[in-house]
C-alpha cells in the first residue's frame, strides 16, 4: 500500500470520528427540540393512524343504520372511499346520507392524505439512510481514495423499482385468480342482487355455496354479474389504480369481505411503484447528468497532461470514452491504475508481460 493511500485513509478515519461526534450533537439537538412541541404535532402520525380507522368504522356504521345496507356493504362502500376508487355500484339513496358523504369523504380523504404525505417522508428518510449506508460500505469495502468513493449508488432504486412491480402484479393477479374464479359468475345480494330474482344462485366453479350443483349457466340467466379471468384482471388493474369504472366490481358478500383488504393494499402496492418509478427515473436523469459533467472534468484533467499542447494522447482518449459511455467508473479506473502501477519494477514505466500473466494466473486461483 502506497503511503499517499495510507494518507488518505487516515484522513478518512479522522473525518468519520468527526462526522460521528457532529451526527451525535445533532441528533441530541433534535431530540431536544422534538420534545418542546405539542404533543399532537410529535405524535402526528401516530393519531392521524388512530383517527383513520376510527372513522372508517364510524362511517360504517352510519351507513349500516341509515341506509339499511348489511354490514359487510357498508365496510366495502367505506374502503372505497378511503382508496377513491368510487365503483358506483352501491351509491346513497337518501338526501340525508349524502350530506353525510359531503363531510365524511372530505374529512377521511385529508387524514388519508396526510398519512400518506408522513409515510412518504419516512421512506424517503429511509431511502437516504440506505443509500448512504451503501456508500459507506462501498468505500470501505473498496479501500479507494475518498474522492472516488462518493460516486453515487444507483443499483439501489433499480432494485426497489423491480421489487414495487412485482408487489404490484402479485395483487394484480391475485384479483384475477380470485375474481375470476371465485366469482365467475355471481348473483351478489342486498341492493345490488341481480333484478332480485330468488332463484338466481350464487355459483363459484358450478357449486352453490350451500354444497348443492346448479348448471353454470343458471347464474347467467338470471343476469348475475360474470367475469372472465381477462375481466378480472381488467377489473384489478382498474381498482389498483383507483380508477374504479363500475362495470365490474366485487358482487358477492366474502368477495367484498376480500375485497376491503385487497382493495386497500393494492392501492397502496399502485403507489409505491408510482413512487419506485419516479424514483428511478430521476435517478437515471441525475445520473445521466452528472455523468456528461464529470466526464467534460475528465477531459480537462487528461489534457492537464500536457498543457502546452491541449491534446491527449490514444491511451487518455480511450479512458475518456470508456468513462463518458459509462462502461467504467471511476473507481475502476483508479483500480487498474493501482493495480499496473505496482507492477512498475524499474524507471521506464513498462510492465512486462510475464508480469500481467502472472497476476492473471493468480486471478484464476482466487
Amino acid at each position: 500500500m502506497s503511503s499517499e493511500t495510507k494518507t488518505l485513509m487516515e484522513e478518512d478515519g479522522e473525518e468519520e470520528e468527526e462526522g460521528v461526534e457532529d451526527e451525535s450533537e445533532l441528533r441530541n439537538a433534535d431530540t431536544t427540540q422534538a420534545t418542546s412541541l405539542p404533543f399532537c404535532i410529535r405524535h402526528s402520525i401516530a393519531i392521524k393512524v388512530v383517527l383513520i380507522p376510527l372513522f372508517f368504522i364510524f362511517g360504517a356504521i352510519f351507513l349500516k343504520l341509515t341506509e339499511g345496507w348489511h354490514t359487510v356493504t357498508s365496510f366495502y362502500v367505506c374502503m372505497q372511499i378511503i382508496t377513491t376508487i368510487g365503483y358506483g355500484d352501491v351509491v346513497p339513496g337518501s338526501s340525508g346520507t349524502r350530506i353525510f358523504m359531503i363531510f365524511y369523504v372530505l374529512c377521511i380523504v385529508c387524514f388519508v392524505a396526510g398519512v400518506l404525505n408522513d409515510v412518504g417522508g419516512i421512506i424517503a428518510e429511509k431511502e437516504t439512510s440506505l443509500v448512504t449506508s451503501a456508500l459507506k460500505d462501498i468505500a470501505s469495502r473498496q479501500k479507494i481514495s475518498k474522492v472516488h468513493a462518493k460516486s453515487p449508488f444507483y443499483g439501489y432504486h433499480l432494485d426497489n423499482l423491480v421489487g414495487a412491480f412485482i408487489i404490484f402484479i402479485v395483487f394484480a393477479l391475485f384479483g384475477m385468480f380470485f375474481y375470476g374464479g371465485f366469482e365467475r359468475c355471481s348473483c351478489s345480494y342486498g341492493t345490488t342482487r341481480a333484478n332480485n330474482y330468488e332463484n338466481c344462485t350464487e355459483v363459484a366453479n358450478g357449486t352453490a355455496l350451500n354444497g348443492a350443483v346448479y348448471p353454470y349457466t343458471n347464474c347467467q340467466e338470471d343476469q348475475g354479474q360474470t367475469k372472465t379471468y381477462l375481466d378480472a384482471f381488467y377489473m384489478s388493474i382498474i381498482t389498483m389504480t383507483t380508477v374504479g369504472f363500475g362495470d365490474f366490481y366485487p358482487a358477492s358478500k366474502f368477495g367484498r369481505w376480500l375485497a376491503i383488504l385487497w382493495m386497500f393494499l393494492g392501492v397502496l402496492s399502485t403507489g409505491n411503484l408510482v413512487t419506485a418509478i419516479a424514483t428511478s427515473q430521476n435517478a437515471y436523469i441525475q445520473r445521466a447528468k452528472k455523468r456528461n459533467k464529470d466526464s467534460q472534468a475528465k477531459l480537462v484533467q487528461l489534457s492537464a497532461k500536457h498543457p502546452e499542447r491541449n491534446t491527449i494522447s490514444r491511451a487518455d482518449f480511450l479512458e475518456y470514452m470508456l468513462y463518458k459511455q459509462d462502461l467504467v467508473s471511476e473507481q475502476h479506473i483508479a483500480q487498474i491504475d493501482e493495480t499496473y502501477h505496482s507492477f512498475v519494477r524499474d524507471q521506464s514505466g513498462r510492465v512486462s508481460v510475464d508480469e500481467v500473466l502472472e497476476h492473471l494466473a493468480d486471478d484464476e486461483d482466487e
